[in-house]
């Protein structure tokens, strides 16, 4: 009977315990969480070594009990808002940089289909890119930890592409995905693909892989102004023709344009009509040793009080 606990009215969707040191000279100050439908309750071990109820410490509640994910310090589960990381009391979204209701179809740009193709994944499964609103995703999503690289998987059975954070630098990527389903196994971060093989994402394969990728709107400091791009430069250790670069421009934010395209990391040497907003694409051959981490831009403003 001394271990029975009312956690609030409404429906458990999950427990998730969090054992480490929540703070300083104490162990656990919450080590178990009840996710519920009216929010998340603490239980903290009382001094007869039984759990006891404490108060609701959020009310965001879980809209998906299998991606609640628990990692070294913390607890990861899905919300409406996004993926918030409970830790103590605390809790903070952290999905909020790629949380989009109306994601960008990157298909629609022009001759982006040929640089899709140029990762060669089979076309009749392949949907690598994003198509579902951040939310609908995460109401079918699961969560994989990377114990050794300390970052976090977020895929969807079904769905092939998979975002992928890293706790290190609270920064988001993304990757392609056939995952079906994880193991907890430390420190492993065991998954089975769609075929049924056994796949540890925590060992790294010293491989070459082909990887694409799409910048959002760049406004290069001066926004509502017409510029025009004489000079892009990829940045980053990679050698020499492992990179293609794709530059598209537009005024509206809606329709967008081919401005130049080169088969490596330059594009220099053209002019041609001046756009508000840019972005850049690529293909990319990269090695375990080969990175990018930015690029480097030269523009023009034009001026807007002058006839031309």
């Amino acid at each position: 009977l001394l271990g029975i606990n009312t956690v609030g009215t409404g429906e458990i969707k999950g427990i998730c315990s969090a054992a480490k040191a929540l703070s300083e000279g104490q162990f656990g100050q919450f080590p178990l969480y009840a996710f519920t439908t009216e929010g998340v309750w603490a239980l903290e071990v009382s001094s007869t070594g039984t759990y006891s109820a404490r108060q609701p410490i959020t009310r965001d509640v879980c809209t998906n009990s299998r991606g609640i994910t628990q990692l070294d310090s913390a607890v990861l589960f899905p919300t409406d808002r996004g993926i918030m990381l409970i830790s103590g009391s605390q809790t903070r979204c952290i999905s909020e940089s790629v949380s989009s209701e109306y994601p960008f179809d990157a298909t629609l740009l022009p001759g982006f289909t040929k640089l899709h193709a140029m990762l060669g994944h089979e076309h009749a499964t392949d949907k690598c890119l994003p198509t579902l609103p951040f939310s609908k995703f995460l109401k079918q999503c699961r969560m994989l930890y990377d114990y050794v690289h300390q970052r976090v998987i977020v895929y969807a059975p079904g769905i092939t592409y998979a975002y992928v954070f890293s706790l290190k630098t609270n920064q988001w990527g993304m990757m392609y995905s056939d995952i079906a389903s994880h193991l907890n196994s430390y420190p492993d971060a065991l998954a089975v693909n769609s075929s049924g093989a056994v796949v540890n994402y925590s060992a790294s394969q010293a491989v070459a892989v082909r990887c694409l990728y799409v910048t959002r709107p760049l406004k290069l400091g001066a926004p509502g102004v017409l510029k025009t791009v004489n000079t892009v430069i990829q940045r980053g250790f990679f050698r020499k023709g492992n990179v293609a670069t794709v530059l598209y421009g537009s005024r509206d934010l809606q329709s967008w344009h081919l401005v130049w395209s080169s088969k490596d990391h330059y594009l220099r040497g053209f002019r041609g009509s001046p756009y508000k907003y840019f972005r850049i694409a690529g293909i990319a051959t990269l090695s375990p040793d080969e990175n990018i981490y930015g690029a480097s831009v030269e523009f023009t403003p034009r001026q807007t009080n002058k006839p031309r």
